[in-house]
């Protein structure tokens, strides 16, 4: 004859998602989860290698060409200030979303190496640029130019003037500055006509 021991006999397991440490892990292992993606999403999709960047960027309908500023009328120099300028296209060739982009430009003569001057933009900040997409005209412009005397006879001696350069340099978030890519600039100059329309 088997004697039970009443104070031995274990109650019967109850099933797992009864139990509340289960929905306790489960919770506590999806907040872990959404923590994770969001902290990728916020952070590391945002950093780029100095490869990915220069191969994430591309450029469409360039346009550059210098332009007549204003007329100086100062004791030791009378003339014009003309400056270049350039217009492009960004394009995102990448599969991910480029903001914040930091863009330094720098325009110099290409036989002299002498820096002409140079500025910077800050793009996409309120709206990124999506993949594939293609973002507003860009226009570039030196914070600093050439001086002129006569706009009659720099046009007659353009033929001789030095031929110039834009550098672009970009970073995006915890990216390093990189080189992008350089173009010539045109030695068309805008106004120049109607300037000189003005002198006569």
């Amino acid at each position: 004859m088997i004697n039970f021991d009443a104070d031995n006999i274990l109650p019967p397991e109850k099933p797992f998602w009864k139990n509340s440490k289960f929905w306790l892990n489960s919770i506590f292992a999806i907040i872990l989860l959404a923590v994770f993606f969001w902290f990728r999403n916020l952070y590391l999709s945002e950093n780029w290698t100095e490869d990915e960047l220069v191969q994430a960027i591309g450029f469409s309908e360039i346009n550059s060409y210098w332009k007549v500023g204003e007329k100086i009328d100062e004791p030791d120099f009378k003339g014009f200030i003309i400056t270049p300028e350039i217009q492009f296209r960004i394009i995102n060739k990448s599969k991910r979303a480029i903001s914040n982009l930091y863009l330094i430009a720098v325009f110099r003569f290409i036989e002299s190496g002498k820096n002409i001057g140079d500025t910077f933009k800050m793009l996409f900040q309120k709206q990124k640029l999506l993949p594939q997409q293609e973002s507003p005209v860009i226009t570039i412009t030196s914070l600093f130019g050439y001086r002129i005397r006569n706009l009659q006879l720099f046009d007659r001696q353009r033929g001789g003037w030095e031929s110039a350069m834009i550098d672009i340099y970009m970073r995006t978030h915890n990216s390093k500055l990189t080189f992008i890519k350089n173009f010539y600039i045109s030695k068309k100059v805008i106004g120049i006509d109607e300037t000189e329309i003005k002198l006569r």
